[in-house]
């Protein structure tokens, strides 16, 4: 038996290079990331909504928490999340690098909200 204040927490994902994340990326509940594009900041696209409806069984108003952590050490090396086909965001979606001008500053870790909004249409909010 499982003791109901916690919770399982599978292996994190990983990820490197700019990418398209998987349904699955996210509802792991943690990412870790170093991007590998030394001085640059790497996309990381939110899967369409279609994707997001077919990994799992979602009523409008549903949602999940995730987030990603942001290991890479240059200060340029942010990683932004950006929009999907059907699924937008909400906030601020650059996660700082370590750098200690920037991730000691304000954190490199981001959390966020998925929330289904209609058939096949996902809103992912930030949430720190």
């Amino acid at each position: 038996t499982r003791n109901t204040l916690t919770s399982h927490q599978g292996d994190p994902v990983a990820k490197t290079v700019a990418n398209t994340m998987t349904a699955a990326d996210l509802l792991s509940g943690l990412i870790t990331a170093t991007p590998t594009a030394t001085g640059a900041t790497a996309a990381y696209t939110l899967p369409t909504g279609t994707l997001m409806d077919a990994a799992g069984t979602f009523a409008v108003g549903d949602s999940f928490d995730w987030t990603i952590i942001n290991s890479a050490l240059a200060a340029a090396d942010t990683i932004t999340i950006t929009a999907g086909t059907d699924h937008t965001v909400v906030g601020v979606m650059t996660v700082p690098s370590l750098h200690a001008s920037t991730g000691f500053l304000y954190g490199n870790a981001v959390r966020f909200r998925t929330r289904k909004t209609a058939a096949n249409t996902f809103v992912t909010y930030r949430l720190c």
